[in-house]
C-alpha cells in the first residue's frame, strides 16, 4: 500500500510539473476557481499561446525573436514578446518603403522617361544628341512586369519616334541620362555576394531591362568540372565576365556572380547542378543608361538610322571639364504603370529594384535629389508624421538586403495600423500583399488550410539567418489584426523556420 501511495503521490508531482497547454491567464483561472471550460477561453488566450509557441521553439534557443499581433482598430496589443527590439527585417522593410511611396507620391504615380535631342535638324541629319531622360522608372521595357512591352518594342518604340522627327542621320551620340538619380545605385551596407546578381540590381536614373541578365550554362555532366557559358541575354557591352564555376553532382543553384556598379569585369563563382542541358542565372547589369544607349543606338542602325558617333552616358559627358550646356528639346515621353501595380508586384514578387526605385523616387520629389539618403531621411519624416515611433528605426535601403537594417515588430505593426487607418492608403496596399496558397511568397504555403483563405495577408522576408512576417489577419468575427514576427539567428534550415512560422500564422486565424 505504501508503495502504491508512492507512485501515486510521483504521479502527481510529474503531472503538475508538467507545463500547460494553455496560457498563464487560463492557469491563473484554474488556480482560483479549480476548473474551466475549454469554450470559455477567449482568442486572446490563443493567440498568447500561438505567441508562447513561436517564441520559446528550440530553434531560437540561440537566437533573437520579436512578434506581436495588435487589434488595427483600437491599437490594443493582444499578444506580444520582445515587440521593441529592433531586428534584421529582410523583404519586411519592403512594408515600410512602398506604404510610403503609396503616402507620398501617391498611387496614381507614374515615372516618365523622355527622347531628347539637343543642336538642330537639316536636311534630315541631327547634328546633336539623342538624349533618353530617366526619372527612374524601374520597369521601362521590364522583362518581368505584367502589361508592359518588351525591351525589343520600347527600342522600336524609340527608334520610331525619332524617325518621325524626320531624322535619317545623326552626326552626335547616343546619350542614356540617369542623373536624376544619384550616380551610386547599390546601397553601401550591401553585401559583395549580392551586389552582381539580379537580386542586388540597384536602381538608376535610367534603369532598363529591370538592370538584369540572364547568364546561360551549358551544363556537363562530370562534378568538379566548369560548364561552359552558352549565352548572355541581353548582350552587356563593353563587360568580360570570367566564368569559374564548377559542376556539383545532386547540386542546386549555388553561383553567384561578383560585379560592382559600372565595373567592366565580373567573376562568376559557386557550383550549379551536373547533367545536360541549360542551366541559368541572372545578373545585373553593371551600367544600365550606357546599355540602354548602346542598344538604341543599336536598334537606329538595324532601322537605317546612320549613328555616327559612339553611345555614352550623362555621367561620362560630365566628366568633361570643358562640358558645354545646350537646350535640349523633348519629343516624347513613355509612362511607366501606376505605382500602385508597381508597389503591387514588389510586395507579391519581393522585388528590390522597385523599392529601392521608391525610396530614391521620394528623395528626388520631397529635397529635389534622389539619394538613398534623402529618400530614407523622407521616410522617416512621413511614418513620424503619422505617429510612429521611430527610434530604433535603422533603415539603410528599401528592400531590406542590407543586414544592417533593423526595426522593431512593434514599428511594422504600428505602420501596418496606420494604413489601416488610412481610407485611402489602406486598399492599394492591402492588395499589394501576398495571398496564402495564392500569390507570390505566400504560394506554395497554406496548403489544404482552409481556415485562413481570404483571411490573410502578409510580407514575407528572408536573407541569411533571417526569417520574418508582417501583415494582417481577419478574424472569423470580422475583428482586423495586424501582426509582426522577426526571427534572426535560427538554427536549422530556412524551410524548418518558415513552417513553424506558417503554423503561427494559421493559429492567428483559428480564433
Amino acid at each position: 500500500m505504501l508503495k502504491i501511495k508512492l507512485i501515486l503521490w510521483l504521479l502527481l508531482i510529474c503531472f503538475m510539473s508538467q507545463k500547460p497547454s494553455f496560457s498563464q491567464d487560463c492557469a491563473d483561472k484554474v488556480a482560483s476557481k479549480g476548473m474551466i471550460e475549454i469554450d470559455s477561453i477567449t482568442p486572446k488566450n490563443l493567440i498568447s499561446e500561438a505567441v508562447q509557441r513561436l517564441t520559446t521553439d528550440f530553434s531560437l534557443r540561440y537566437g533573437q525573436v520579436g512578434v506581436i499581433v495588435m487589434d488595427a482598430k483600437t491599437g490594443q496589443i493582444l499578444a506580444s514578446q520582445n515587440e521593441t527590439m529592433s531586428l534584421i527585417p529582410a523583404s519586411n522593410m519592403k512594408i515600410v518603403s512602398t506604404a510610403a511611396g503609396l503616402g507620398i507620391l501617391g498611387s496614381d504615380f507614374q515615372f516618365r522617361t523622355e527622347l531628347q535631342y539637343d543642336g538642330e535638324i537639316r536636311d534630315s541629319i541631327l547634328y546633336g544628341n539623342i538624349y533618353i531622360k530617366g526619372s527612374g522608372d524601374p520597369t521601362l521595357a521590364s522583362p518581368l512586369m505584367e502589361g508592359v512591352p518588351s525591351m525589343s518594342t520600347v527600342l522600336d518604340s524609340f527608334s520610331h519616334e525619332i524617325k518621325r522627327l524626320g531624322i535619317k542621320k545623326i552626326v552626335g551620340k547616343i546619350v542614356g541620362d540617369g542623373s536624376a538619380f544619384e550616380p551610386s545605385t547599390a546601397v553601401p551596407t550591401w553585401l559583395w555576394e549580392d551586389l552582381g546578381n539580379a537580386y542586388g540590381a540597384g536602381p538608376s536614373g535610367l534603369s532598363f531591362h529591370e538592370n538584369l541578365y540572364d547568364l546561360v550554362f551549358e551544363k556537363n555532366t562530370t562534378a568538379g568540372m566548369p560548364p561552359s557559358v552558352s549565352s548572355i541575354e541581353p548582350h552587356i557591352p563593353d563587360f568580360q565576365l570570367i566564368n569559374e564555376v564548377r559542376g556539383k553532382q545532386g547540386g542546386g543553384d549555388d553561383a553567384y556572380i561578383y560585379a560592382t556598379p559600372y565595373s567592366s569585369v565580373g567573376y562568376v563563382r559557386g557550383t550549379i547542378p551536373t547533367g545536360t542541358g541549360k542551366f541559368t542565372i541572372n545578373g545585373s547589369i553593371p551600367d544600365p543608361p550606357y546599355f540602354a544607349a548602346w542598344h538604341l543606338r543599336k536598334n537606329l542602325r538595324q532601322q537605317d538610322v546612320e549613328v555616327t558617333d559612339s553611345a555614352t552616358t550623362q555621367m561620362i559627358l560630365d566628366q568633361n571639364p570643358n562640358k558645354s550646356f545646350s537646350l535640349r528639346k523633348p519629343f516624347f515621353t513613355w509612362y511607366s504603370p501606376k505605382l500602385s501595380e508597381i508597389v503591387r508586384k514588389a510586395n507579391v514578387e519581393s522585388v528590390n529594384l522597385y523599392c529601392e526605385a521608391i525610396v530614391r523616387a521620394i528623395g528626388l520629389k520631397q529635397s529635389g535629389s534622389g539619394s538613398n539618403e534623402e529618400g530614407i531621411r523622407s521616410i522617416y519624416h512621413f511614418w513620424q508624421s503619422k505617429g510612429v515611433n521611430t527610434e530604433g528605426l535603422f533603415m539603410q535601403d528599401g528592400s531590406g538586403l542590407s543586414p544592417r537594417n533593423g526595426i522593431s515588430p512593434l514599428q511594422l505593426a504600428s505602420m501596418l495600423r496606420t494604413v489601416a487607418l488610412d481610407s485611402v492608403l489602406f486598399k492599394p496596399f492591402y492588395q499589394s500583399l501576398p495571398e496564402p496558397a495564392k500569390s507570390g511568397t505566400l504560394k506554395s504555403m497554406f496548403k489544404n488550410t482552409p481556415s485562413v483563405s481570404g483571411r490573410l495577408r502578409a510580407k514575407s522576408g528572408t536573407i541569411t539567418r533571417v526569417k520574418s512576417y508582417s501583415g494582417y489577419v481577419t478574424t472569423e468575427s470580422g475583428q482586423l489584426l495586424v501582426f509582426s514576427a522577426i526571427c534572426n539567428n535560427f538554427t536549422g534550415t530556412q524551410r524548418d523556420i518558415r513552417k513553424k512560422l506558417e503554423q503561427f500564422m494559421v493559429d492567428l486565424c483559428t480564433p
